[in-house]
């Protein structure tokens, strides 16, 4: 997208504004291609980029909702048990930690493949492509944004201020 690929420009700064992202992604990417395709053209990009921006949303909000049920999980398991000693802290941790990567790795196989499947569409009808390597930068930025804000909230719990 023009002028959209500057670092940090449209990404989500707290974890659940990836919709909304999203769809200011794609209706920039709509408004900018209006101009240069034919109105058959625009409708036919602007029906697909409706139809995989709530694909792509259902998946964020599937799994947000999972990870908040992990999180609250580990909570919850903190609280009861690894507070008592470093041994059931550490094995906590390494239980939640490959639960969060199984998530993970579960979201960016489905996420990336909505997208390779709007790339495929959005080719085979000769249309431009620009949102889905946005919409990819900014899902790898929203994970991260997400790890982030796990990370410090576990912190604020595992010292007590929480």
């Amino acid at each position: 997208l023009k002028g959209s690929q500057g670092a940090g420009s449209g990404v989500p700064a707290k974890p659940g504004a990836f919709s909304e992202t999203l769809q200011n992604i794609f209706s920039k990417a709509q408004l900018e291609e209006k101009d240069g395709l034919e109105k058959a053209q625009y409708d036919e990009y602007s029906s697909i980029m409706n139809k995989y921006q709530v694909e792509l949303s259902s998946i964020q909000g599937e799994f947000e909702q999972k990870l908040n049920v992990l999180v609250s999980s580990a909570k919850q398991e903190y609280r009861q048990e690894g507070s008592k000693n470093l041994l059931a802290l550490k094995n906590m941790v390494e239980k939640y930690k490959a639960s969060g990567q199984a998530l993970e790795t579960d979201c960016d196989q489905r996420f990336n493949a909505s997208l390779a499947a709007m790339e495929m569409e959005l080719r085979a009808n000769n249309l431009p492509t620009g949102a889905v390597v946005y919409a990819r930068s900014t899902y790898i930025a929203m994970k991260n944004n997400y790890r982030k804000e796990i990370l410090n909230k576990a912190l604020e719990v595992v010292r007590g201020n929480k």
